[in-house]
């Protein structure tokens, strides 16, 4: 669900974008114009930022485009997100370690050979 978000995001945000250009084009309005090519520049400058940060593309394009240039420090300043795929909770603590931990960084709590499967 969460793919499928991003995808219409990414693609309406844009296109959005495109009409009102060509609208503020053909009726000579130049804020509207001046708002939308900067919104698309933030926009494209939040996915370089989140590329950098390996953060969802859509999400930064979206953010940097709504939020203009506060929302491209927002995605430089939030943290990237964490690849849970080599972790797991640990039993005592509950805190997330690598899978092939043999003693809790958090806790310091020993995890023998069952506990760590």
């Amino acid at each position: 669900m969460e793919k499928k978000n991003s995808y219409i995001i990414s693609l309406g945000l844009p296109m959005v974008s495109t009409f009102a250009i060509i609208y503020a084009i053909n009726t000579n309005d130049d804020f509207l114009l001046y708002l939308m090519i900067s919104a698309l520049i933030t926009g494209l400058l939040a996915i370089f930022v989140g590329n950098v940060k390996k953060r969802n593309l859509a999400e930064s394009f979206a953010l940097g485009y709504l939020f203009s240039l506060i929302g491209v420090v927002l995605v430089a300043i939030l943290p990237s997100p964490i690849d849970i795929s080599n972790k797991k909770n640990c039993p005592f603590c509950k805190e997330l370690i690598n899978i092939e931990a043999t003693k809790c960084p958090f806790c310091q709590s020993v995890l023998n050979d069952k506990e760590q499967g």
